[in-house]
C-alpha cells in the first residue's frame, strides 16, 4: 500500500512541475533554479522513500517464502508421519488377524487330535 502511494505522489508531483512549468514558461524575471532543485530534493525524497519500501517488501517477500517453505516441510513431514503410522496399524491389525487365525485352526487340529485319540482309547478299552 505504502509503495502504491509513493506511486501516487511521484505522478502527482510530475503534474505539478508540469503545470507550474506552464505556468512560468514564458516569462523570464521568474527565476526557477530554488524551485528545481527543490522539486529535485522532493523527488529524490520519494524516490527514497520508494526503494526503502520496495526492500521492505522484498524482505517480507523472502521471509514469507522462507515460512511457506518450511510450512510445506512439515505439512509433507506430517503427511508422511500419518502415512506410516496408518501403514503401522495395518501391518499389527493384519498380524493380529493372522495370529487368531493361526490360533484357531491350531484349536481345530488340537480338538481334532483329542477327538481322534478319545476315538482310540475308547476303541481299545472296549477291546
Amino acid at each position: 500500500m505504502r509503495i502504491a502511494l509513493l506511486t501516487e505522489d511521484v505522478a502527482a508531483l510530475a503534474a505539478r512541475v508540469r503545470e507550474e512549468c506552464a505556468l512560468v514558461q514564458g516569462d523570464a524575471a521568474v527565476r526557477t533554479d530554488h524551485w528545481v532543485r527543490a522539486r529535485k530534493a522532493q523527488a529524490n525524497r520519494i524516490a527514497e522513500a520508494h526503494a526503502e519500501a520496495e526492500a521492505g517488501l522484498a524482505h517480507l517477500r523472502d521471509k514469507a517464502m522462507t515460512a511457506y517453505g518450511k510450512l510445506r516441510a512439515a505439512e509433507k513431514a506430517a503427511g508422511v508421519f500419518v502415512e506410516r503410522a496408518l501403514a503401522e496399524a495395518e501391518r499389527k491389525a493384519q498380524s493380529e488377524a493372522d495370529d487368531l487365525s493361526n490360533t484357531r485352526r491350531l484349536f481345530k487340529l488340537r480338538s481334532a487330535m483329542r477327538a481322534r485319540l478319545m476315538a482310540r482309547r475308547s476303541e481299545y478299552l472296549d477291546a
